[in-house]
């Protein structure tokens, strides 16, 4: 207890120790979806579905796809950001990986990608939303709830023909 008129807020009894070994990454989230993707067999599922390259030469189609996605969740917005994933080791041990597919590889990639690779891609995700509806006990299936937002988001294409229909 502070004597009268010392301050309250006096610092506490707190020791710091910082390893050499101490690596980290700001998107820990990415762990735990690593896990679900492997509960799921989710890579094996895209790549039994997708088929979009003739040859895996590192990369297979999954690779492509994982990576796109961990891009979007560690804050990256387009196919360049993956340029800054390639360059942190930190981020590669946390993937698994000693690299990752280039943005140029990445673009090549999506340019091969069509409508039937969509919808191949749709069923292999498909495979994985059905596993976990069926590892729920049935008193969690007697009801869905559809959660609709009817949020306004503001957008970067004010020169694009109709977008002010939405206000």
């Amino acid at each position: 207890m502070p004597k009268k008129g010392e301050r309250v807020l006096r610092g506490g009894n707190i020791h710091y120790e910082v390893s050499d070994r101490v690596r980290a990454i700001d998107c820990g989230g990415l762990g735990v979806v690593q896990l679900l993707v492997e509960h799921l067999r989710l890579a094996e599922s895209i790549d039994e579905h997708v088929k979009v390259l003739e040859r895996h030469l590192p990369y297979r189609e999954s690779d492509h796809v994982l990576n796109l996605i961990y891009n979007v969740m560690t804050g990256g917005s387009s196919l360049q950001d993956v340029e800054e994933r390639r360059r942190d080791p930190v981020y590669l041990d946390a993937v698994g990986a000693r690299k990752v597919p280039a943005p140029s590889t990445e673009g090549d990639f999506l340019r091969r990608f069509d409508e039937g690779s969509i919808w191949d891609l749709i069923e292999a995700f498909d495979e994985g939303r059905l596993k976990v509806w069926a590892s729920q006990e049935d008193e969690f299936r007697g009801r869905a709830t559809l959660d609709v937002d009817g949020t306004i988001q503001e957008t970067d294409g004010e020169c694009k023909s109709g977008i002010g229909m939405s206000y």
